[in-house]
């Protein structure tokens, strides 16, 4: 069957399982496949890498190391279970980390991190992304809904704070029961409900971050993923850790496709949004800097047309130089 004469069909949506729509069914992963497939530059990924990817489901919360391309041969994508297999494996400990959104599949998770890993000659831990409970919905992209909200609660909360600590006529917060997150001085009703459920995607990237040793230079989100490195963040902010304040500190963060709020702790951190992206500006947050990208929409797929291209904003963020303008609205 041809779709559209002359084209070859890039994506694999021929197949009549890729298309199939029951939930649940065997056809769940290669659903999660085709946005993936359309979202991202899967064609960065070899087709050995591909088929390993698509044949066998990674999931949420688990870590894919991925290196440029050519590095291993056919097949540069490791799979890891969690951060203690990570850390037990040999070779310097990671430095780059990254999370997808839209598909949350580890096919696109892997395509984002090769493009970031090219572009930057290291390997990348790609974080599958997954929201629980929520997966059903998400399904549908309503995994704005959980991490949305809660990136609009730490704003409202940090407000709160904030002004709290300078006003000398404000009385001090009376401590609250508080679950084992939360182990930062700021015990306040806000903070137990900020850190009441953690996604294992944000989870699994918080423990890289408590690596003592470990030197976490570069973050990169697109789309949802932005919002769970900034539930991340947020949660690590106020922990209260002197040390991993000044990891926030050092680590360089690029959001595409959404820009979100971060922590004060993290001063270094690069938010860009395609000027036609229409999904990315209704789920971001006003008020913000950020950089438009001109000519580009929300995916990072260069087989579409208006993709935003990954390597040209992370030479942006790592350079300063001045491509786009920067915009607060």
């Amino acid at each position: 069957m041809t779709l559209v004469p002359g084209w070859q069909d890039p994506w694999g949506l021929r197949s009549p399982t890729s298309l199939t729509l029951f939930p649940g069914s065997p056809s769940l992963k290669a659903r999660n496949t085709i946005l993936d497939k359309v979202f991202y530059n899967v064609g960065g990924l070899t087709a050995t890498e591909v088929n390993t990817l698509t044949r066998t489901t990674t999931a949420e919360g688990r870590i894919l190391i991925v290196h440029p391309a050519g590095a291993r041969g056919q097949n540069g994508v490791m799979p890891f279970d969690n951060h203690a297999s990570v850390r037990a494996s040999p070779g310097p400990l990671l430095e780059q980390f990254c999370m997808a959104g839209v598909g949350s599949s580890d096919l696109g998770a892997a395509a984002l991190a090769r493009d970031i890993a090219n572009a930057t000659g290291k390997p990348v831990g790609a974080i599958v992304a997954g929201y629980g409970l929520l997966d059903v919905v998400t399904e549908g992209l309503g995994g704005w809904a959980y991490l949305g909200t809660m990136n609009r609660l730490l704003t409202l909360m940090d407000t709160t704070l904030h002004a709290a600590e300078h006003d000398g006529e404000t009385p001090a917060q009376e401590a609250v029961e508080v679950t084992p997150e939360v182990t930062g001085p700021e015990r306040t009703g806000f903070t137990t409900l900020a850190n009441g459920w953690i996604t294992r995607d944000s989870a699994a990237l918080r423990r890289f971050f408590q690596d003592g040793d470990r030197d976490v230079r570069l973050l990169v989100g697109h789309s949802k993923g932005c919002l769970s490195i900034a539930d991340t963040m947020g949660r690590l902010a106020r922990a209260g850790d002197a040390a991993v304040h000044a990891r926030l500190a050092h680590v360089s963060i690029v959001t595409t496709g959404a820009v979100v709020r971060f922590p004060p702790e993290c001063t270094r951190v690069h938010q860009y949004l395609g000027d036609m992206d229409v999904l990315g500006a209704c789920n971001s947050r006003g008020g913000l800097p950020r950089v438009l990208v001109p000519r580009a929409n929300h995916h990072l797929n260069p087989l579409l047309p208006y993709h935003m291209g990954l390597g040209p904003v992370l030479k942006h963020a790592t350079t300063g130089r001045a491509l786009w303008a920067p915009r607060t609205h």
